[in-house]
């Protein structure tokens, strides 16, 4: 029996990891059919400080009581 291993999980088990959670309230108008558009406001406006090594776990996006999109990413810092 052969057990098949994600190498990224593997690799990422293997390395130390700190959780950060950042969240960019969005209040232009954004077309959300673009794919794109998510990944360029991820790359440019909520992880570009960043300098090492990091693997993005999840992305939501969610409505605020004043009714704007608010764009939550959970990173792992990878050290």
């Amino acid at each position: 029996m052969q057990t098949s291993i994600n190498l990224t999980e593997y690799y990422l088990k293997k390395r130390k990891m700190n959780n950060k959670t950042f969240n960019l309230e969005i209040l232009e108008p954004i077309d959300f059919e673009n794919p794109f558009i998510i990944e360029s406001l991820i790359k440019e406006r909520m992880l570009n400080h960043l300098n090492g090594e990091y693997h993005i776990q999840s992305v939501d996006l969610s409505l605020n009581r004043r009714d704007n999109y608010v764009l939550i990413v959970v990173v792992n810092l990878i050290d």
